[in-house]
Order: C-alpha cells, then sequence, then structure tokens
C-alpha cells in the first residue's frame, strides 16, 4: 500500500523526496540531495514522533490518508457549537433533564406509593387474618375454658341445689305426710265414727226389727197356744182332769206368762192369768 506526505510542495512518497526542482533551489540541489541524506531526514523528523508515529506510513494513517487534513479539520470544526449554543444546549439539557427526572422522580414516587400501599395493604390483611386466626383459636379456648368452668360451677351449684331441694322436700313432704297422716287419722277416726254409728244405728234398727219380728211370731204362737189351751180347758169344763194334766197345764202358763213380763214389747195382748 502506498503512502505519501505533502509537506510545502515536497512530496515524500515511498521513501522518495520529488518536488525540489520547482524550489528556488534550482537543480543544483537536486543533484546534491543523495537518497543516504533523505533516508537521514527522515529519520531525524520521524525519530521524534512516538512509537506509533515515527514513520511516514503512520503519520499518514494517523490523519486518515487525508491530502487535505487541515481543511477538512477546519470544515469539521466549523459544524461544532459555539460557547453561547454549548450553554443554550447545556441549559435545555439540564432544564429537559430536570423535567424528566421530575417526572421520573414523580412516577418512581407514585409507583413506590402504590407498591407501598399495595404491600402495605397486603401486610395489613396478612396481619388481621393472623389475628383473626389467633383471636378465634384464644377466643375458643377461652369459651371452652369458660364452659368447662361454668360447667363444673353449674354441676356443683345443681347438686347443691338439688341436695338442698330434696332435703326441703324430704322435710316438706314429712311435715305434710305427718299433717296427711293426722287429718287422715282424724277423717278416718270421724269417718269410723260416723259409720260406726250408722252402723250401730241400723244393728239396733236391724236388731229391734228382727227382736220386733220374732216377739211377734212368739206372741203369736203363745196367743196361738193360748188360745189352744183355753179352748182345752173349755172342753175340760165339768170334767176332773188329772193332777199330771194341772200340773203340767199351769207349768207352761206360769212360763208364757214369765215370757212376756220379762220382755219390753208391752203392746201386744197379754194373756190372762186367772187359772
Amino acid at each position: 500500500m502506498s503512502h505519501s506526505l505533502y509537506l510545502n510542495g515536497l512530496t515524500v512518497n515511498n521513501s522518495v523526496l520529488s518536488g525540489l526542482a520547482d524550489t528556488a533551489v534550482g537543480s543544483d540541489l537536486t543533484a546534491a540531495v543523495n537518497k543516504k541524506y533523505v533516508d537521514a531526514a527522515i529519520e531525524t523528523l520521524a525519530s521524534g514522533g512516538p512509537g506509533l508515529l515515527d514513520s511516514i506510513n503512520e503519520l499518514a494513517l494517523a490523519i486518515g490518508n487525508d491530502a487535505n487534513y487541515a481543511s477538512t479539520l477546519t470544515t469539521a470544526l466549523a459544524t461544532k457549537a459555539t460557547t453561547s449554543a454549548l450553554s443554550t444546549a447545556i441549559s435545555d439539557a439540564s432544564a429537559d433533564a430536570t423535567t424528566k427526572a421530575n417526572a421520573a422522580q414523580s412516577a418512581a414516587i407514585s409507583a413506590a406509593a402504590t407498591d407501598a400501599t399495595t404491600k402495605s395493604n397486603a401486610a395489613q390483611s396478612a396481619a388481621i387474618s393472623a389475628a383473626a386466626t389467633d383471636a378465634t383459636t384464644k377466643a375458643n379456648a377461652a369459651q371452652s375454658a369458660a364452659i368447662s368452668a361454668a360447667s363444673t360451677d353449674a354441676t356443683t351449684k345443681a347438686n347443691a341445689a338439688q341436695a338442698a331441694a330434696i332435703s326441703a322436700a324430704a322435710t316438706d313432704a314429712t311435715t305434710k305426710a305427718n299433717a296427711a297422716q293426722a287429718a287422715a287419722i282424724s277423717a278416718a277416726a270421724t269417718d269410723a265414727t260416723t259409720k260406726a254409728n250408722a252402723a250401730q244405728a241400723a244393728a239396733i234398727s236391724a236388731a229391734a226389727a228382727d227382736a220386733a219380728s220374732k216377739v211377734l211370731v212368739e206372741t203369736t204362737r203363745a196367743i196361738a197356744i193360748e188360745t189352744g189351751l183355753r179352748d182345752d180347758l173349755t172342753a175340760l169344763d165339768g170334767r176332773t182332769p188329772s193332777n199330771d194334766s194341772f200340773t203340767e197345764l199351769k207349768t207352761y202358763l206360769i212360763a208364757l206368762d214369765n215370757y212376756f213380763f220379762h220382755n219390753e214389747h208391752k203392746n201386744f195382748p197379754q194373756p190372762t192369768r186367772t187359772f
């Protein structure tokens, strides 16, 4: 690859210097120049640069092989911003950056607030759920303990009340039983007396009726006997009865007479006691 260096009308191309014939030195100078001199001059010229720029080729590469490098550089510099424009651009960029930073900050704050709210709500819900679960568990435990204690207390009080009620009921039952027994005994005694009196009266009445009936029968029978005897006596009138017959009749009549005198039935007709 060929590289050339142009310096004030002189051209160095592949280590060959040309263009001296056009200078004021003239052709005589050209004749004086030889390769050794040129090499020495180029070496002196190149040896002052850094390692990457100590040859013509490296210098040419450094300026992009641009023969109009100075013009290109001037044109490029002309396209660059001025200090004023740069200040304005910086100010505008700063303002835009500030606006965007503020917007980004607002968006970030809003997003962070939303995220914080979401997480806070989630944490609150989780805390409420955990607290509710814990409260339910503790409430259930407290309820169970209260029910157990209340059951034990109720059982104790119920047993005491039952015992007291049994004792009171027993006492009351005994009192009422005693009163009922006394009343029953009194009523039974009264009823027994009444019934005994009624039975006695009925028995007396029945006995009296039976006795009256029997007396009436005996009286009727006695009257019949007496009538028969009277008839027999009448039939014997004017006769002389035997002593035995008379004595037997007299004994019978005396017995009959005694029967009537020793009974309370005076309303019946009495036999004649004249013999």
